[in-house]
């Protein structure tokens, strides 16, 4: 970067004078100070000094340098198309910018789901805490009964077959029964589910972000897992609100434009004095 200046300094000394000189001196010659230009164009202060300067690199896109230089020359009563052949000769620079998708403000029906999330989740702990608790069978008390039977065989006569059938089916019907009857200790399970509640909804909730604009600032979100929210220029009077997973990584082009809150709470930007930009993370835990 620090070469393509020094080339583009060379070039402008050979050749005339630079960009930036040719815009200072006839905003100078008209008696325009740099707030009053950036208020007749509707940009901001320093992006008029970065024209100036003929520092490119604070703008997002070529797209962008080309309109305010366009717009400034035809302010100043310069001859635009001369000044955007210069940039384009001895300034510019191709960047590929990534294409992205505005998100549309639309609220998402989440209650439901999350209502959905957490009774499932109540269900499984107190299926897990009944099956804890429940007293287990004692497989020596089952297996008693069979014994007896065996003894009782064994001590009879072989002619005895009738009674020693009624007796083994006596026996081993009693156990069956008393587990069919029942008869066992009931276990009564008090399961306090608000906390799992509470975890489970502030788990899976989205967070969110509201931004208000009372003039032209670039504002550019990501969430946690780097998506990229909103990338865009808005204007005096727009209205952005974004969700998804916190924390938010937040650019804002000119932050003394921007009121931004969080979940509903009023957010404190502090702003680099020289540029008027902010960069912040905001739901950071």
């Amino acid at each position: 970067m620090e070469v393509n200046q020094q080339v583009s300094g060379m070039i402008d000394e050979l050749v005339g004078e630079p960009l930036g000189e040719q815009l200072r001196k006839a905003r100078e010659q008209k008696a325009l100070t740099v707030r009053e230009a950036a208020d007749s164009l509707r940009i901001m202060p320093y992006q008029i000094e970065a024209l100036e300067q003929q520092d490119f690199s604070v703008f997002k896109a070529d797209v962008f340098i080309r309109s305010y230089l366009r717009n400034y020359a035809g302010l100043l009563g310069l001859d635009p198309q001369a000044i955007l052949d210069q940039y384009q000769q001895k300034h510019f620079v191709e960047r590929v910018i990534p294409i992205v998708t505005r998100p549309k403000s639309v609220q998402l029906p989440c209650k439901k789901r999350y209502v959905g999330v957490v009774a499932v989740l109540a269900v499984i702990l107190l299926l897990w805490l009944i099956n804890r608790e429940l007293p287990q069978i004692d497989k020596a008390a089952q297996l008693q009964p069979l014994v007896e039977v065996e003894e009782q065989i064994l001590s009879l006569g072989a002619d005895s077959e009738t009674e020693i059938s009624s007796l083994a089916s006596e026996d081993l019907a009693a156990p069956t029964n008393a587990l069919i009857a029942g008869d066992y200790d009931t276990v009564a399970v008090a399961v306090d589910v608000e906390p799992i509640i509470a975890e489970a909804v502030s788990s899976a909730a989205e967070h969110r972000l509201e931004l208000n604009f009372s003039a032209e600032c670039w504002v550019e979100i990501k969430d946690a897992e780097g998506k990229t929210l909103i990338a865009d220029i808005k204007r005096e009077g727009d209205n952005v609100v974004v969700e998804g997973a916190a924390p938010f990584n937040v650019v804002l082009g000119y932050a003394p434009a921007v009121v931004l809150s969080y979940n509903g709470e009023a957010v404190e930007i502090n702003t680099n004095t020289r540029t008027q930009a902010a960069r912040l993370v905001v739901g950071r835990s």
